[in-house]
């Protein structure tokens, strides 16, 4: 798998059809993400562990383009993360070029993984026996509450976040999440996030990686993911419309404006 996906990169680039591709480089015993622009400099390209690529590649878009199409070598959950963007306007469908890395069975049990490779869909998913005791009692509120006063709002969630892409951040307002309070108010902060991107989180755990104080955060995800393919069957990181905000949408007398935390999104786009 690796050396078909090895040699596909090294002819894209070759014959000149993307401008680099972002994928991970051996640098000593680390893998750090950088952009190859060169067929030659691949020698040096290692699948490494899994990566949130998804946001990088999005900044590099929304910072500007070559004129060409970018290559990434990633796994599925940022390929759908990819497809959360593309829905949102983030970019053209052909400025980007996916090479996709399959995950092996732990890394699908740590993240909960439903399609940890580009041929594997699964309607149930393999739980780490840690998130699964966490997803278990992610109805009982004095778990969560105190899960979340552990938080120190340090907004490495949001950073990591590949669907996290609001240009203003309704959550940087004193409205929202009052400043110089620590913890923030778990019922603010964390499940105002976890609302927002209910729709759209692909369950990659970027956010759990990024988050020092150890918050089992996918659990979170995964439940407000269930409750969508339960009662709407929808599934994030595909090209189905969201059921969210539908009738909010929707002309005639039941709709009714789009609430404004939630329009944040079309800033993004430019809109």
């Amino acid at each position: 798998m690796t050396d078909a996906i090895l040699e596909q990169a090294r002819t894209l680039l070759t014959d000149g059809k993307v401008a680099g591709i972002l994928a991970l480089r051996r640098e000593g015993e680390e893998a750090l993400p950088h952009v190859f622009t060169l067929a030659d400099e691949l020698k040096d390209w290692t699948p490494g562990s899994k990566w949130p690529l998804a946001k990088i590649l999005w900044r590099m878009l929304t910072d500007g383009s070559s004129g060409k199409p970018l290559g990434v070598i990633c796994r599925t959950c940022d390929s759908r993360a990819l497809e959360e963007q593309l829905k949102l306007g983030q970019f053209v469908e052909d400025g980007i070029v996916r090479l996709l890395l399959p995950c092996d069975a732990k890394q699908a049990e740590l993240c909960g993984c439903a399609q940890p490779a580009p041929d594997v869909f699964s309607e149930t998913r393999p739980l780490s026996p840690k998130l699964r005791v966490v997803a278990e009692a992610a109805e009982a509120a004095g778990i969560w509450r105190e899960c979340l006063q552990r938080c120190i709002k340090c907004y490495g969630c949001r950073n990591a976040c590949p669907v996290c892409i609001c240009r203003e951040c309704r959550l940087e307002d004193p409205a929202f999440v009052p400043a110089l309070t620590l913890p923030p108010s778990p019922l603010v902060w964390h499940v105002c996030r976890a609302l927002h991107v209910a729709d759209t989180c692909v369950g990659c755990g970027a956010c759990q990686d990024a988050c020092p104080a150890g918050i089992p955060l996918l659990a979170m995800h995964h439940a407000l993911s269930d409750h969508l393919r339960a009662n709407f069957a929808y599934w994030s990181g595909t090209r189905q419309p969201s059921p969210l905000y539908a009738s909010a949408r929707a002309e005639g007398p039941a709709g009714m404006p789009v609430p404004e935390w939630k329009t944040c999104r079309g800033a993004c786009a430019g809109e």
